[in-house]
């Protein structure tokens, strides 16, 4: 478990690059799977962002929040992944929801990356093999803390 105090973008961008190369050197068995939960503003938009970016992903990110659901191509020829899926599970009304969206064939195929922002919404399906990232607002108006635990 690790956890980083975050006091601007730059700072971001870096936890972004350091959780980009922890995925890339992961053993895999299924999708890797990140689950961020955290308050409304804490930051897990950006910081999928940034991830997005330094992954490969050349399509400009948004919050799918109205789509649930978007998937983008990496494009990185050193990296075992292929897909990134960018999840927001804060209009679900249950776990239910996502499962019709194919959620369980996605976390199977390890090719994948997916980011789930409100995860908590979801727990029930969530992988037992994932990252788990969870934001709080810190003293200042900028600063962010991430609690970041590898199961």
């Amino acid at each position: 478990m690790a956890s980083l105090r975050l006091s601007n973008l730059r700072e971001t961008k870096r936890a972004a690059e350091s959780a980009a190369k922890e995925i890339a050197s992961r053993s895999r068995k299924g999708a890797a799977v990140l689950a961020l939960r955290g308050e409304l503003g804490s930051g897990k938009t950006t910081f999928i962002k940034f991830l997005a970016r330094d992954l490969g992903v050349k399509s400009r990110l948004s919050s799918p929040t109205f789509l649930i659901m978007r998937g983008f191509n990496i494009n990185n020829s050193k990296l075992p992944y292929k897909r990134f899926y960018h999840i927001d599970a804060y209009r679900l009304k249950n776990s239910k929801d996502l499962l019709a969206l194919g959620f369980k064939n996605l976390i199977k195929d390890e090719k994948n990356i997916v980011a789930i922002e409100w995860a908590d919404r979801i727990k029930d399906v969530l992988p037992q093999k994932r990252i788990d990232l969870d934001f709080k607002h810190g003293k200042t108006e900028n600063e962010r803390i991430i609690k970041i635990t590898n199961k």
